[in-house]
């Protein structure tokens, strides 16, 4: 992201209350992320890896929309 990391994202997005509900999603090349935002309270949702399949994102999509 041009303007700012993921794990920068997720902090904004979590100060806004009604943002802060919106399920997020990771979707990253980095194995340790997972444990990371455990650690750092980032509270995601959930975990895709890189590289990833088409499948994949829109089974997670299908889990979150229904």
């Amino acid at each position: 992201m041009p303007i700012m990391s993921g794990w920068d994202f997720r902090k904004e997005q979590l100060k806004n209350p009604l943002l802060a509900k919106i399920p997020t999603i990771v979707m990253t090349a980095y194995p340790e992320a997972q444990i990371k935002s455990q650690n750092d309270g980032y509270q995601f949702k959930d975990f895709l890896n890189k590289p990833l399949k088409i499948e994949e994102i829109l089974a997670f999509i299908q889990k979150y929309c229904e």
